[in-house]
């Protein structure tokens, strides 16, 4: 008979309580799970998705889906709370640019339990899938719970490659759709058709234009803050076509302080000669229904008598045309010469094909801002006399000293000690001037009528580990430069750049800082009133045989090294207090008859500039930098002077903090030039076409080109007076490459070859005013296009 074993039936009675208490937990989580969130199952009941408890975003980007990379475009956001709770926190854009630096664009948001928030920033970089990641952050960014996203959890868009975009806003949503057939003539064009309540509440969102058309659509209504930023992103180098017409009165209304002409009558237009004469076209255009106006700024390009057809005018360093017709309605939308027409009105604000020179704005900034005003190295003189007064204690007067003293075995913690007191000046001396925060700001400000384009940087001085912030306009755009935070595969996430987008302002942020780092971030051009800001005047004047040229100071600034940059030579002038005036007696090589041919850019005008002045190269390193190699000087005649402020004008952290800015002013006195030497009027060519070849031109400076191996033909409009002699500016130089020019010759009908003096004109001047030249090239060619001057003196 078996023996009895007590502990194996405990053992048993054991398992059998614990199966069952492990069985009844589980029935039991199964029960949880499936009944005990009622809240749910009500929800789910009363029709709620299994989706809830989550922030559902929608996203676009740009205009109808397209962008164009690296420029700024608006970004549109759509956030739903399905939550059961209110949402109070972050919203956060990561984004990466061409350069591979990731941003983290960051907005605050409250979202109601339930509700839906649209919002918009302004942003630039690469639109896709790889280079996009959004987040929220309820409670911040920083410390915030990350909430579970559903949607859209990226900002995808087309990216458009074309030199030249037209944003077009019609009625009729076929309005100029013949752009696109700009490519045949190497004006690579995509356009963009804009819904009338189109969103622009800055300039910076209109950056990918090239070109906005407007036509018989009402202005008036429009949001200040779009007028506004189309007028402000005019001035900045815009073209904006406006269309006439029954509706010119409408169209036009939000722009009367551009437009160049004004009218609200309208007639029947029959005499259309010069519009296909104006293209060459070979079909005649049927009548047109025009706006009966007249000119009030600018000048005419195509006239009935007293009433302008075609005419245009310049805001700033854009242009504004106006078209007295409908640019939508027949006859006109179906003839044949309207691609024609269109192309050679603008074709002087176009890009043809590729850019031959994009200016490197950024890096000519950066360079010049590393420069720290305040921030010294250690003078050489100064280390090299700790170095030998270390060596002479501890050789010879410390040996002496402690022979004397019979206390030689000191030597063993006094040489040490010396080497650690002598590292320790070395340490205070190096960086008495690195331990403050410190902010370094540079701006470029270029006068344009009574407009101030204003960009800059702001390089940051950081000398400890502490996260910054600035406060910035919320006009302000600004983008970083380094590249250092972003990752192969995909875009950053970790935020160490910030941009907060407050309603009243912006804020930029670094984070993680290391010890004795720079940070920076450029502010991209930004439109100043000229009389708000700041500007300085420039006027020439004749008296006897000399030429004077008048400066005012009225920047509110005291300007330093007042420089005049004219066809490649810098003429130091002087300084000038803020509300002064001076007269500048223009040397002999610049007082002659007529203006030389010059370059329009430089690649030693700050050296130039302070051999010419006999200053101190190491004092002026920002100054050089600007001006070397600078995209800033965009045309053959310049003023450019300085002014410089130490004042705590930066704000770091809520708290005021040392500074220096330094301005530099430019002044284009290219036209004032043409005009006062000689009593000359300069005209530059209304229309390009290309013939054959490879025709490119500079985005710095549109009169600066190459031509490979082809033609380009040019037209010059020649304003209503009694001109009678006229003269080429800048005529190919055959030592630049193989080229020739030609110009038409209307009463033989044939192409002869330009005269490399004063010519009549009537031989060459059509019956719409225009005068033909060509440009031909059988190699490789660069220089400038020429410019027509015509004698002010025998005017009527």
């Amino acid at each position: 008979m078996a023996k009895y074993q007590p502990n194996v039936v405990v053992a048993v009675d054991r398992y059998n309580q614990l199966h069952k208490l492990i069985t009844c937990s589980i029935i039991l989580a199964l029960l949880v799970m499936v009944f005990g969130n009622t809240g749910e199952a009500h929800a789910t009941e009363a029709g709620d998705s299994a989706l809830a408890k989550k922030l559902h975003i929608e996203t676009s980007v740009g205009y109808n889906g397209l962008y164009a990379q690296d420029k700024g475009v608006p970004v549109y956001f759509k956030l739903t709370n399905e939550l059961k709770r209110d949402l109070k926190g972050d919203l956060v854009l990561n984004i990466r640019d061409s350069r591979g630096t990731s941003t983290a664009h960051i907005m605050p948001l409250e979202i109601s339990q339930g509700s839906t928030v649209e919002a918009h920033m302004t942003a630039s970089g690469i639109f896709t899938k790889n280079d996009t990641w959004i987040e929220f952050y309820h409670g911040g960014v920083d410390r915030g719970e990350a909430i579970e996203i559903t949607g859209t959890r990226t900002v995808e868009g087309q990216p458009v490659h074309s030199a030249n975009v037209f944003g077009i806003v019609a009625n009729d949503p076929d309005t100029l759709n013949f752009v696109a057939f700009f490519q045949n003539q190497g004006f690579a064009s995509t356009p963009i058709v804009l819904e009338h309540d189109f969103y622009a509440s800055t300039m910076h969102d209109l950056d990918m234009f090239t070109v906005l058309a407007i036509n018989d659509v009402a202005t008036a209504d429009w949001p200040e803050e779009k007028i506004n930023a189309i007028k402000d992103w005019v001035a900045n180098g815009g073209t904006l076509l406006i269309g006439g017409g029954a509706g010119y009165s409408q169209t036009a209304a939000a722009f009367a302080a551009l437009v160049p002409v004004e009218g609200r009558t309208n007639r029947q237009w029959e005499n259309t000669a010069s519009l296909f004469s104006f293209t060459s076209s070979t079909e005649e255009l049927q009548s047109l229904t025009i706006t009966e106006g007249r000119l009030i700024r600018g000048k005419t390009i195509i006239e009935d008598g007293d009433i302008p057809i075609v005419a245009a005018a310049t805001h700033g360093n854009g242009a504004v045309y106006y078209v007295a017709f409908d640019l939508a309605l027949k006859p006109f939308s179906v003839w044949e010469g309207r691609t024609s027409f269109v192309q050679s009105l603008l074709s002087e604000r176009m890009l043809l094909g590729d850019v031959m020179y994009t200016p490197n704005d950024q890096y000519v900034l950066e360079s010049a801002s590393n420069y720290f005003p305040r921030l010294q190295q250690p003078k050489v003189s100064v280390l090299l006399s700790i170095f030998f007064l270390y060596i002479l204690l501890v050789a010879p007067l410390l040996y002496v000293v402690l022979k004397r003293l019979d206390k030689r075995e000191w030597s063993w913690w006094m040489i040490p000690g010396l080497a650690v007191l002598s590292t320790i000046i070395i340490i205070m001396i190096g960086t008495q001037d690195k331990s403050e925060l410190y902010v370094h700001g540079i701006r470029v400000v270029t006068i344009d009528d009574d407009s101030a384009r204003v960009r800059g940087i702001n390089n940051i001085f950081i000398p400890n580990s502490k996260d910054i912030t600035m406060e910035i306009s919320k006009d302000d755009f600004p983008t970083f430069n380094s590249a250092g935070f972003s990752g192969a595969s995909g875009v950053s996430l970790n935020k160490q750049q910030r941009i907060y987008h407050f309603a009243d302002r912006k804020e930029v942020e670094f984070t993680n800082n290391k010890y004795w780092t720079m940070k920076s971030y450029m502010l991209q051009e930004r439109v100043h009133s000229a009389a708000q800001y700041g500007k300085i005047t420039a006027k020439l004047s004749r008296t006897d045989n000399d030429m004077l040229l008048t400066v005012q100071n009225e920047t509110g600034k005291d300007l330093k090294h007042i420089t005049l940059l004219a066809f490649s030579q810098p003429y130091y002038i002087a300084d000038l207090a803020s509300g002064e005036q001076l007269e500048y007696k223009l040397p002999p090589s610049l007082s002659q008859n007529t203006i030389q041919q010059g370059r329009y850019y430089s690649y030693s005008y700050g050296y130039d500039l302070i051999h010419a002045a006999g200053l101190n190269e190491d004092e002026m390193r920002r100054e050089v930098n600007l001006l070397n190699n600078s995209s800033f000087v965009q045309a053959p005649v310049m003023l450019v002077a300085f002014s410089y402020d130490d004042t705590s004008q930066f704000h770091v952290n809520g708290k005021p903090v040392k500074s220096d800015e330094l301005m530099m002013w430019l002044v284009d006195l290219e036209n004032e030039f043409a005009e006062g030497l000689g009593n000359q009027l300069s005209i530059a060519p209304s229309s390009m076409q290309v013939e054959r070849g490879e025709f490119h031109h500079s985005r710095q400076a549109q009169s600066y080109f190459t031509l490979v191996e082809g033609a380009v033909e040019l037209k010059y409009v020649v304003p209503t007076g009694d001109h009678e002699v006229a003269e080429f500016l800048g005529s190919p130089d055959p030592m630049y490459g193989p080229i020739t020019m030609q110009i038409y010759n209307v009463q033989s009908d044939t192409w002869e070859s330009a005269p490399a003096g004063e010519f009549e004109l009537e031989p060459y001047v059509d019956e719409w005013n225009n005068i033909k030249l060509k440009l031909e090239s059988t190699g490789y060619y660069e220089g400038s296009l020429p410019m027509l001057l015509l004698d002010r003196e025998v005017q009527s």
